[in-house]
C-alpha cells in the first residue's frame, strides 16, 4: 500500500471433482493435470466480474465443505457453462467483516 497506494486484488473459483495427474518430458520433467473439473472451476471463475464476485464456489463444492465461521455463501445464480450440460449453482464467498 505504501509503494503502490492499492492493495493486490484477485478472482478465484473453488469446484472439485476427479483429476488425473501426470509427468511429461524428459529432460524438463512438468506435472500435468487433466479433467472436467478443472475447465469448469475456469469458467466458474469468468463469471467474477459479470456478478462483481471476487470468489465463487460450486454447489458441489460447498455442499462437500465445512466454511469456517468467518465466511459466509451467497446464491449468484444458476449458470448455464459453455461446455456443460447441467446448469451448475453458484455461490459468492465473502468474509463476514465485508458486510
Amino acid at each position: 500500500m505504501k509503494k503502490f497506494g492499492v492493495y493486490p486484488q484477485f478472482k478465484a473459483a473453488l469446484h472439485a471433482g476427479r483429476v488425473s495427474v501426470t509427468w511429461i518430458g524428459t529432460i524438463k520433467k512438468e506435472v500435468v493435470y487433466h479433467g472436467d473439473v478443472l475447465n469448469t472451476t475456469s469458467r466458474i471463475q469468468d463469471e467474477c466480474n459479470k456478478y462483481g464476485q471476487y470468489f465463487l464456489i460450486s454447489d458441489y463444492m460447498l455442499e462437500n465443505l465445512a466454511l469456517p465461521e468467518y465466511l459466509k455463501s451467497e446464491f449468484v445464480g444458476e449458470l448455464q457453462l459453455k461446455g456443460k450440460q447441467e446448469n451448475v449453482k453458484i455461490f459468492g464467498l465473502k468474509g463476514i467483516a465485508e458486510e
